[in-house]
């Protein structure tokens, strides 16, 4: 079976501390990438995102 292997990224989002900076509307990479790829329902080989445990991620990076 062959399949095309794509990767997918956002970056240089203004990110965030989950704790302080919830109540500012700042993006989510995770929530922004993942709303780009509900549109195609691929299969998702990996997905890595987030800087810290408890940051609003600023970068996201999949391979579909």
């Amino acid at each position: 079976m062959n399949c095309d292997i794509y990767k997918i990224s956002i970056s240089g989002l203004p990110g965030g501390h989950s704790g302080v900076d919830i109540d500012k509307h700042i993006p989510n990479a995770i929530k922004e990438i993942g709303f780009y790829l509900r549109e195609f329902y691929p299969k998702i080989i990996t997905l890595n995102a987030g800087e810290a445990i408890n940051s609003i991620p600023r970068n996201a990076v999949a391979f579909i």
